[in-house]
């Protein structure tokens, strides 16, 4: 068989079982998102759900993430504060449903916002069109949104430019929205918000 049957064969298997691909896709995302959370919630004190329509390194991530550990304290009491950040990137446009916007495209965004919807995660840093995506799939999903600029703590962080700063949030996902989390958790997290706001590191404990 050459590479053009090959092909071939693959959009036609594509054509008539897309759906079932997609679904199938979904609930391997599912299966992958529950793991993956339960996995950085035993090694990490938060985990921080980076969603924006720009990709930013693991270079850029790492200092983020020893900046936003200044400000949290040692939830789980193994002497140190770690901060994991997840990233997803959602290009511009993917909200959108126009003809540009194919079945792959749609399957792939129906992938992000499912990651996002199961995840255990509190806090969230967003940009002006991620944020736009999840309201628009998830309604009052957040139940505080407040830009880096008004934010003390990153007048003062040199991690990212000011450009890029301009442009993102640091958001709080409503309490209502997670299923089995406990309060004492989401108190933590929304404590490590606050700090990032009155600009008030602290002691690690």
């Amino acid at each position: 068989m050459n590479g053009q049957n090959i092909k071939k064969r693959a959009e036609n298997i594509w054509y008539y079982h897309k759906w079932k691909l997609g679904t199938a896709l979904c609930i391997a995302v599912l299966g992958f998102c529950l793991a993956n959370d339960l996995r950085e919630r035993q090694d990490s004190d938060y985990t921080v759900f980076m969603i924006t329509s720009r990709p930013y390194g693991a270079d850029s991530r790492g200092l983020l993430e020893t900046f936003l550990a200044d400000y949290g304290e040692d939830t789980d009491g193994d002497g140190r504060v770690a901060v994991a950040i997840r990233s997803v990137v959602i290009e511009d446009g993917a909200s959108g449903g126009g003809t540009g916007f194919s079945y792959e495209d749609r399957v792939q965004l129906m992938k992000w916002v499912t990651e996002i919807k199961e995840s255990s995660s509190v806090l969230y840093i967003l940009d002006e069109n991620t944020r736009e995506v999840v309201e628009e799939y998830y309604g009052d999903f957040f139940s505080e949104v407040t830009g880096f600029s008004q934010c003390g703590a990153f007048a003062s962080c040199d991690v990212l430019e000011e450009e890029a700063k301009s442009g993102l949030y640091m958001a709080a996902r409503s309490f209502e929205t997670m299923e089995g989390m406990d309060i004492e958790e989401y108190g933590q997290s929304m404590k490590l918000m606050e700090n990032l706001k009155d600009n008030r590191i602290s002691d690690g404990t």
